[in-house]
């Protein structure tokens, strides 16, 4: 997926200032690697942001 597009909003100081504290207490070093990531999970879901271990044909759930 090319990543050529670029999104801009205006939001207060206030927003900013929460937006790059809580993308660092998420691990991001970057503001663009939190908002990609934001966009996506909120566009497509949580599951896309998980790795999945599982092997594939295991059991899930109770035995």
């Amino acid at each position: 997926m090319a990543q050529d597009t670029e999104l801009k909003t205006k939001v207060e100081e206030v927003v900013h200032d929460d937006f790059v504290s809580l993308g660092r207490d998420y691990g991001f070093d970057h503001k663009g690697e939190f908002l990609r990531f934001l966009i996506l999970r909120e566009l497509y879901g949580a599951k896309i942001q998980q790795k999945n271990n599982r092997m594939p044909g295991a059991f899930t759930g109770r035995t």
